[in-house]
């Protein structure tokens, strides 16, 4: 079932209406569906320079330990253009987890193919330990920008999870 917009035949325009006003919007409508790519996102456009030197102070602040929503209000920067700048420069969270170095195996310990189960648990453990790198300062911020609020219960939980980590509050 199709919808007409608007009849642009004389018969069918209100009253008061000339002939000029009786065109339809269809030629204005595009063919294919909107995307990100098909207009410019609003705000102000970047010299290239300047993309470059905001995305190395955000990759450096953020392999620092910053998160996301500091590093958009230090920098000046929203959000969502921090995490475009993240995946496109492979320095998110899981990409940093993924860079990590191995965890060391005991002296003498025969060192087999790990099972999907084994690298599951150590590709885990490292994104632990870098969740349990945030304070709850920085873990209340990240549910704040995301619309939600942390419990006494969470904040108490993430305290002892730190504590499990070696992190001191």
């Amino acid at each position: 079932m199709s919808t007409i917009l608007h009849d642009p035949s004389p018969q069918s325009s209100p009253p008061g209406w000339g002939e000029e006003d009786t065109r339809t919007i269809a030629p204005l409508i595009p063919a294919c569906p909107v995307t990100a790519h098909t207009f410019p996102m609003p705000g102000r456009v970047r010299p290239p320079e300047e993309i470059a030197r905001l995305s190395a102070a955000a990759k450096a602040m953020r392999r620092g330990g910053a998160t996301q929503i500091e590093i958009a209000r230090a920098l000046n920067v929203p959000g969502s253009t921090i995490a475009r700048w993240a995946g496109e420069g492979g320095w998110r969270v899981c990409d940093m987890a993924a860079e990590m170095p191995p965890l060391e195996s005991a002296p003498g310990e025969e060192e087999d193919e790990p099972s999907l189960e084994e690298m599951r648990a150590e590709l885990n453990d490292r994104l632990n330990r870098i969740r349990a790198s945030f304070t709850v300062e920085q873990m209340e911020a990240f549910a704040h920008e995301n619309g939600g609020i942390m419990t006494e219960t969470e904040k108490e939980n993430h305290r002892a999870y730190r504590r499990e980590y070696g992190y001191k509050d």
